[in-house]
């Protein structure tokens, strides 16, 4: 009795009509129907998608026919204006942008992680299709609100742990071509592949809820739905995977050494003859070069977009540093000579979210991997390959007298190490202000028995070391002949550990929806 009754729940969830208290106009006129025809019109199958910016992010399952086949397939893009519109079909994607330009932007994908881009190319207008490039921009836009993912960063956010509220959105084949609403909780956190994490939720995903809308409670979008864990007996998704942004950001910027498309400033502005001309320009000119720039003064498109982050009140240095800050000092092997903006020492600082837990018991010169992941909360974008790049130095006030700052360290790996007071630099190329990132690094235990607490420091080379919050692994280095090791360092304020991540049951099937 206790199954039917949650199958009638999840069943009566699938209403034409979305509840207005439920979800927001903005989330509905985020997620899209994607319907693949054959080149004879004929449907073949539909699944879910993302706007954002004259593209369709969603699941590389739900895109494979149109990439690998682009003259045989047909993505017909389906929206909805608010919760009580009737869903329009009015454009169409395709694996490439054309606009009617010479030089065009592939589509972008991963099999592996089941993330794909699709371009929007035509619209439906005076029962014809029409290029976008020959319609206002503005038109198009209008009938869509863009998840602009690229501004999540690299981390899963304040909103996704476990017991969070998740909602999700899509079009599931229970609710008979409907947009559908799902509600649910995240369960647990599954990093199994390449360590990327996926969000695992109770929240109902089935067919054709691929390449869907995860949001939390505050509406904030979360990442793609993707998969799910169905009961074969009852017919009944158990748990529901979810490809967070985190994930998606990662793939796209360091799979591809770019950034996911944004507007970079450009508005539409109401009223004015040439405001719809303008933006026009303005998109042409970004996707036909791969990423540029509209100079409406020269009416010239610029291919190189500026990225210097320019978001913050700090002002970039343009000589030496000259501040009364501590010495920052390296035995680093050779540096890079790349130059990148300079901003005050004040300027940087962040806070610990998580960190790995202490390593097992180790035998001398056994190894461990450890990380910790912080978030930028200063005011200066963070780099990892220039001169002034971000690294996780050795040495704070709470160790001994003999643990300064620049120290060699005890741990150190002179397999993977940069130096014997650098372990790592940041996972990422770059992180603005408010991103995360993570320092991961092997240890290596010491040759003599003994308790070993070594402490590290973020520090911007030749800039700055960041505030001292007295980071630091401790680990129990013994031999077959010794259960009793000496204690070799002192006492210190711990930082909590982050538990370990339970994975999937073996044999257990995923179905792709």
């Amino acid at each position: 009795m206790k199954k039917i009754i949650i199958l009638m729940i999840a069943v009566g969830l699938a209403f034409p009509n979305l509840v207005r208290a439920q979800v927001t106009d903005s989330n509905v006129r985020s997620v899209v129907q994607i319907q693949i025809f054959d080149k004879n019109w004929n449907l073949q199958e539909w699944g879910s998608g993302v706007y954002t910016d004259l593209s369709i992010l969603t699941n590389y399952h739900v895109a494979e026919k149109i990439i690998k086949y682009p003259n045989d397939y047909k993505a017909v893009i389906c929206h909805k204006a608010s919760t009580y519109e009737s869903l329009k079909c009015d454009f169409l994607a395709d694996a490439y942008h054309n606009l009617g330009l010479a030089v065009t932007v592939p589509a972008k994908y991963n099999e592996q992680l089941d993330i794909a881009i699709l371009h929007i190319n035509y619209k439906l207008a005076d029962g014809k299709w029409q290029s976008i490039a020959n319609i206002p921009i503005s038109d198009t836009m209008l009938q869509f609100d863009s998840i602009k993912f690229s501004t999540y960063g690299y981390d899963l956010g304040d909103s996704s742990n476990i017991n969070d509220e998740v909602k999700t959105l899509g079009f599931p084949d229970y609710a008979n071509g409907n947009m559908n609403y799902a509600k649910g909780f995240i369960t647990r956190l599954d990093y199994s592949y390449k360590g990327l994490p996926t969000i695992v939720t109770n929240a109902q995903i089935s067919f054709g809820s691929s390449g869907g809308a995860a949001f939390d409670k505050k509406g904030k979008f979360i990442g793609l739905t993707s998969a799910g864990i169905r009961d074969q007996n009852i017919g009944y998704t158990l748990e529901g995977y979810v490809i967070p942004v985190a994930t998606i950001n990662f793939w796209y910027k360091y799979a591809f050494g770019e950034e996911t498309y944004d507007w970079h400033g450009i508005e539409i502005t109401k009223g004015g003859d040439n405001a719809q001309e303008d933006v026009q320009k303005s998109v042409i000119c970004m996707l036909g070069s791969g990423g540029g720039t509209y100079d409406k003064a020269t009416d010239n498109c610029v291919n190189k977009i500026d990225t210097t982050d320019n978001t913050n009140n700090s002002t970039p240095n343009t000589g030496n540093n000259t501040s009364n800050t501590d010495s920052v000092t390296t035995t680093s092997k050779p540096k890079s000579t790349k130059t990148c903006p300079q901003y005050p020492p004040s300027s940087y600082s962040f806070k610990i979210i998580k960190q790995s837990p202490y390593p097992e018991t180790l035998y001398p010169g056994e190894r461990a991997n450890v990380w910790i992941e912080v978030k930028n909360t200063g005011k200066a974008t963070w780099y990892k390959d220039c001169i002034n790049a971000i690294k996780l130095g050795s040495g704070s006030k709470f160790g001994t007298s003999s643990q300064h700052r620049d120290y060699i360290s005890e741990f150190y790996d002179y397999d993977s190490w940069l130096s014997g007071n650098r372990a790592i630099t940041m996972l990422h190329d770059e992180i603005r202000p408010g991103w995360h990132t993570r320092f991961e690094f092997m240890i290596r235990a010491p040759k003599d028995p003994g308790i070993y607490k070594a402490y590290f420091t973020p520090v911007t080379e030749e800039i700055t070391w960041m505030q001292d919050l007295g980071i630091y692994w401790q680990i129990e280095v013994k031999n077959e002949a010794s259960s009793n090791p000496v204690n070799n360092s002192p006492s210190s304020k711990n930082i909590t550990n982050t538990p370990s991540v339970t994975k999937p049951q073996s044999g257990t099937n995923i179905t792709v929806s």
